[in-house]
């Protein structure tokens, strides 16, 4: 049985020492996460001029009428449909993309797949959203001209639906790199006797992949769920701004893109700091399922 080691016992003989060391960490965290954090939930409570020059104290006003608005249940609806399509799409991608790789035995095939399948992660997400908006153009755009042969058309700049599809997809392509990575990683850990048992009782790919690969990557599924949310909620701001900017009709205006233009655009100080606090409430739900789901794996291992 492992017992908790105290710090005279991991070589520290004055606690202050490892204060010390602490304090590089704790003061990037105060300055960065914890300071702005609380100056968030402070403005929220206050309304503020759009010169910032003035503010009332209006306490949790900004909330109940964010709370009782149609576009504020709009914009959530539109964040968790996204976000449901965004992380089933990529993660369905590239577990079949992983398990691919993994079973290639050339090295620098493999080498060349990793390399490949990586490179969308390496880019910025409003450069991906660049790179998408000129493929799915309706003028120049390939995959355009390919639909309209076949009598579809597409304009995502007055069409919610393309609008949609086009976010989707830019954001399930630039998270690739990121999910094959962490699949690829876990598929290491399958023991190699379970595929070799598989293969002696004539099990074919699809029962080897859906009986044996599947549940034995369970715990990482489970992980990359919650990072695809946290993804699909707060870091796709940039793509959209550079695609559809919210639109047509709001379509794509998600909870991330209306904080920021409440806050930046239309200079609403304290609806920005409402909606921020929300994601942040939000998004720390997602931790505590992640945090709740994984202990128990994080334990028995």
């Amino acid at each position: 049985m492992n017992h908790p080691q105290t710090i005279e016992q991991v070589g520290y003989k004055h606690p202050w020492v490892a204060c010390i060391l602490l304090l590089p960490q704790l003061a990037i965290s105060v300055t960065f996460f914890y300071w702005p954090m609380a100056s968030e939930f402070h403005q929220s409570l206050f309304q503020t001029d759009p010169f910032g020059f003035s503010q009332q104290y209006v306490g949790l006003k900004n909330f109940t009428s964010l709370l009782g608005s149609p576009e504020f249940w709009h914009s959530f609806l539109v964040s968790v449909v996204m976000a449901a399509l965004i992380t089933v799409g990529v993660m369905a991608l590239t577990l079949v993309l992983s398990t691919m790789v993994n079973s290639v035995r050339s090295k620098p095939l493999s080498l060349l797949y990793r390399t490949f399948f990586m490179l969308p992660y390496a880019i910025a997400p409003p450069v991906t959203g660049m790179i998408w908006l000129f493929v799915l153009s309706p003028s120049v755009g390939i995959i355009p001209h390919l639909l309209s042969s076949f009598g579809i058309s597409w304009n995502p700049a007055l069409n919610p639906t393309n609008a949609f599809i086009l976010v989707t997809v830019a954001a399930i392509w630039n998270q690739i790199g990121y999910n094959f990575l962490f699949y690829l990683a876990a598929h290491k850990g399958i023991p190699g006797a379970l595929y070799e048992a598989a293969t002696l009782d004539n099990a074919k790919t699809v029962r080897k992949f859906t009986k044996i690969t599947v549940p034995m990557l369970k715990s990482m599924s489970l992980y990359l769920v919650i990072v695809n949310f946290i993804y699909s909620f707060c870091y796709i701001v940039g793509l959209i701004d550079v695609t559809t900017k919210g639109g047509p009709t709001n379509s794509t205006n998600v909870l991330v893109y209306e904080t920021y233009q409440k806050g930046f655009v239309n200079n609403n100080v304290g609806m920005g700091a409402v909606l921020s606090v929300l994601l942040l409430i939000i998004v720390a739900g997602l931790v505590y399922i992640q945090c709740r789901f994984l202990k128990p794996k994080a334990d028995y291992a």
